[in-house]
């Protein structure tokens, strides 16, 4: 069955991506020394009728040296 199929490799590729994350700290971004919060109103809705929140500044860093080491060793 097409279907069951596409919907494995869905819930693949979305825990790698979650996985993917687990290696960084996403802090707030700092402007003028206080913590900027991201707005929390409201979502964008795309053709086809799907949302997702609006873009928003942040900070991605590495969690470790080792989260680093990780990431290269899979590029």
């Amino acid at each position: 069955c097409l279907g069951l199929h596409l919907a494995e490799a869905s819930i693949c590729m979305s825990t790698a991506g979650a996985m993917s994350l687990a290696v960084f700290d996403i802090p707030k971004v700092v402007g003028n020394g206080i913590e900027i919060n991201p707005a929390s109103s409201g979502t964008i809705t795309g053709k086809h009728n799907s949302s997702h929140l609006k873009l928003f500044k942040c900070s991605i860093k590495p969690c470790s040296a080792k989260a680093v080491a990780l990431v290269q060793q899979n590029i």
